[in-house]
């Protein structure tokens, strides 16, 4: 039984590549809705700062749903006045906030606010913290890529098929 067993070894390719979540990396994101509203709309004990959540399909990952949710930055002045007295994490939603709109508004002439249902976005998505077993977690979009990269996807498939067909 054991030689048995070995064959099935051939077979840890197939089954390592269908445990990647095809859904994390770079993707062509479609936007369906921009919901705009305050943090503490959601939960009483928050503040009042603005948010948007902007959710949609992920085109080169089956349709996949993901989301993003953005708070604009403070001012300049006053994150050059606080920054240093920031806990780590503040820091670094901060800096996450500032990338995301640098990028919208370099790469595709547009804030945050602009978006709107039918825009289509490069995007770079992450999954999120899992718990200790490795379950939960969610996708959500965690870079804004360059414009000329939308459909970059099916072109490096193209170029892959044909670099794999045999020769005539």
């Amino acid at each position: 039984m054991s030689e048995e067993n070995g064959k099935y070894s051939e077979y840890d390719d197939l089954l390592g590549d269908l445990n990647k979540d095809t859904r994390v990396g770079d993707h062509d994101f479609v936007v369906s809705d921009v919901e705009k509203g305050k943090w503490s709309d959601i939960r009483a004990d928050l503040s009042d700062d603005p948010y948007y959540k902007i959710t949609g399909l992920l085109l080169t990952a089956g349709n996949a749903k993901a989301s993003l949710q953005w708070s604009p930055p403070p001012p300049a002045a006053q994150v050059k006045a606080e920054m240093a007295e920031w806990k780590p994490g503040k820091r670094k939603a901060i800096a996450q906030a500032v990338t995301l709109a640098k990028a919208l508004a370099q790469h595709y002439q547009k804030a945050v606010g602009d978006l709107k249902e039918g825009d289509v976005l490069r995007v770079r998505t992450v999954k999120t913290r899992r718990d200790d077993e490795g379950k939960g977690g969610f996708i959500r979009i965690g870079a804004i890529l360059p414009k000329d990269q939308i459909g970059q996807a099916s072109v490096e498939a193209g170029a892959k098929a044909t670099s794999d067909a045999p020769p005539f």
